[in-house]
């Protein structure tokens, strides 16, 4: 079972600060160097919503990697995918994303490339993201609403989006199928 160990990047990187001793009173503040050593990595964020449009796509490979993506999301891997696996799946791409953002705002603050910035501009990076809505999904992949997603819903969710896009339903959904669906969607009326 994984558990996602919740470990913000700003304590991450206030590690060293509180680990260092005092600055010597003629210096301006202390800074704060980035820590070396990471936290275990959340669990994997999910694949791109789909393939390249230009790449066909086999409709085995599609279950196999909607399966993938079902295990992942499956923290104890007991075939069932439950609100609290969902959102704590959710949390981590969440977490990951505001990992990616504070690395890239920590990037933009470091004006000198010295590796340190002060103590106010790190505050700065500080985020905790909310917990995610996972309700359209369930919406989605539960249609019992028994609040448990079996391996069997979530395929039938994901098939039913694959059968869509295969137009001429030869069990392959091509680059041209995939444009085509697309640009019908930007076209369609919201709401329907």
């Amino acid at each position: 079972m994984f558990h996602l160990k919740r470990i913000t990047f700003a304590a991450l990187l206030a590690a060293p600060l509180l680990a260092a001793a005092p600055a010597p009173p003629a210096k301006p503040a202390p800074v704060i160097k980035p820590a070396p050593v990471t936290p275990a990595p959340p669990p994997a964020p999910p694949t791109a919503p789909g393939p390249a449009l230009s790449a066909d796509l086999q409709r085995g490979t599609f279950i196999q990697t909607m399966d993938a993506e079902f295990r992942r999301r499956d923290a104890n891997g007991d075939g069932k995918i439950v609100r609290a696996e969902l959102e704590q799946f959710e949390r981590g791409v969440a977490y990951a994303a505001a990992q990616a953002r504070n690395r890239e705002l920590f990037q933009r603050l470091d004006a000198d490339r010295n590796g340190v910035i002060s103590p106010g501009e790190f505050a700065a990076l500080a985020e905790n993201p909310p917990l995610p809505d996972v309700q359209p999904l369930m919406n989605r992949f539960d249609p019992n609403r028994d609040q448990s997603i079996t391996l069997i819903e979530y395929r039938a969710a994901t098939l039913a989006n694959f059968d869509r896009l295969d137009a001429d339903h030869d069990g392959v959904v091509t680059g041209a199928e995939m444009r085509a669906s697309t640009a019908a969607a930007a076209v369609r009326p919201q709401g329907r």
